[in-house]
């Protein structure tokens, strides 16, 4: 394999992880300046990502995917000039991929149903009615955003907060499909 190659997997990798979190963010009104861009920490989420994809997916379409790979494969080999048209077609999965991960991390916003969310017992930061919950980190800070307990309507702006210092305490709970 060409070293080119080999140097263009983890950037792809970052790309594509950075556009997830875009559009993650992007649904829930976070500025993309907050969005995490170290490479070694964004392979990790692709991989991840990959990760929750492959146990998402049924069996019948990772058959397909290997037939379709078995093929490609095959004709990589023959020297009719497939190689070049075989490549073309890798090069145009691949953009169209990276074109739609942005869309992957709004479909992932959407369909989430699990978050962390503050205690109510944190009167600091909590109001009532309102479910506070951590949608990511920024630095040492948490990005936080209320959540109407009624409609599962965002109910305000993300903002930070030092969970370092804080006395509040972070659960996992499925609260539902925040909407828009």
């Amino acid at each position: 394999m060409n070293k080119l190659y080999l140097t263009l997997i983890p950037v792809y990798a970052t790309i594509a992880s950075v556009l997830t979190q875009l559009g993650f963010s992007s649904y829930f009104n976070i500025p993309s300046n907050f969005v995490e861009n170290s490479v070694p920490q964004n392979i990790i989420y692709f991989f991840q990502l990959g990760l929750a994809v492959l146990a998402a997916t049924k069996l019948w379409m990772w058959l397909v995917l290997g037939i379709i790979v078995v093929i490609l494969f095959f004709l990589s080999w023959l020297d009719y000039g497939y190689k070049k048209v075989i490549l073309a077609i890798i090069w145009i999965s691949l953009a169209i991929a990276l074109i739609n991960f942005q869309n992957f991390g709004i479909f992932l916003a959407k369909n989430q149903n699990t978050f962390y969310v503050l205690s109510s017992d944190c009167s600091s930061v909590v109001e009532k009615n309102k479910t506070y919950v951590m949608l990511g980190s920024y630095q040492d800070k948490a990005i936080i955003v209320p959540i109407n307990k009624n409609t599962n309507k965002m109910d305000g702006t993300f903002s930070f907060m030092d969970i370092s210092t804080s006395p509040c305490k972070i659960s996992q709970e499925n609260i539902g499909k925040i909407i828009e």
